[in-house]
């Protein structure tokens, strides 16, 4: 049976350091990307490896220079000569592209990494009856690939301002519209002093609540997920490690209800608090 070549674009890799070639700028946007050990090429690990030393050190990166690094590091006679770095700068007419080759190349580095991690998995599942132990090793394979997918973390200044006065526009046009006194442009807690001193919680913001055991953390916590579902309308997970799924949804449907939680452990409900449980499971029901 014929062998499969593992994931790859030799015409990607080549583009990518082609644009570098005729356009160093473009480096930074690419290694935000990709790192050498993504090419499948081992010539072209050698030369993408040439140029993030360069750039590490704060050298210009061109083909004299990627030359002599290669030459320095006894990898140069691997590639062939200098002719092959000058071959790459040809490849590509522009370097406008460059961000798309990158992340084809990277993508094609995950596919070959999963392959690897599938591989390993088998041989795991084959070698042993421990299920917990092949589990335990095959979700931290996938997650460290998960972890090697890379995201843009480089924006210039100005389209930062662009996004930022976007932002302070429709936080103009939203205030004073919402109904909780003006003052709360984010998504409102229900707790109308912490919504004056937060404003609501907003994208991207971590909120981080801090206290003593047993205080009322997941109560609180559940609470204004409660009222973000229900009065804001907006989707909500919670995760909790402490307490099953069905306990979270009893104390949820007791604090919307405005029953006891101990009635509900116990079974002592009155027919008044059935009324109140159906009518706020009912609510429940229908929030995100």
């Amino acid at each position: 049976m014929k062998a499969k070549v593992p994931p790859h674009s030799v015409e990607a890799e080549e583009a990518v350091i082609g644009s570098v070639l005729i356009d160093p700028d473009v480096l930074t946007d690419i290694m935000e990307i990709l790192d050498s050990n993504d090419f499948y090429l081992r010539k072209h690990k050698l030369i993408f490896s040439a140029i993030e030393k360069l750039f590490d050190e704060g050298y210009p990166v061109d083909i004299v220079s990627i030359t002599d690094r290669m030459r320095s590091l006894g990898t140069l006679d691997e590639i062939g000569s200098e002719v092959e770095i000058a071959r790459l700068a040809d490849t590509v007419p522009t370097s406008a592209n460059a961000e798309y080759y990158a992340r084809t190349v990277k993508e094609k580095s995950l596919l070959r990494s999963l392959i690897a991690a599938g591989s390993k998995i088998v041989e795991d599942a084959y070698g042993t009856d421990d299920t917990d132990q092949v589990l335990d090793k095959a979700e931290r394979l996938i997650f460290k690939i998960t972890e090697s997918q890379t995201t843009r973390t480089y924006e210039d200044l100005g389209s930062v301002m662009h996004k930022v006065f976007e932002n302070l526009e429709n936080l103009k046009d939203r205030a004073g519209t919402i109904d909780t006194g003006g003052f709360v442009t984010g998504i409102p807690t229900g707790f109308r002093q912490l919504d004056k001193i937060t404003t609501g919680f907003h994208t991207s913001d971590l909120i981080i609540v801090a206290a003593r055991p047993s205080m009322g953390k997941t109560a609180f916590a559940l609470n204004i997920a409660r009222n973000m579902a229900i009065r804001s309308d907006t989707p909500i997970a919670f995760f909790c490690l402490e307490m099953t799924k069905e306990q979270l949804a009893q104390r949820l449907l007791c604090s919307q209800a405005r029953v006891d939680l101990s009635k509900i452990r116990t079974g002592f409900l009155n027919d008044k608090d059935w009324e109140r449980l159906t009518s706020a499971a009912d609510v429940l029901y229908r929030s995100k």
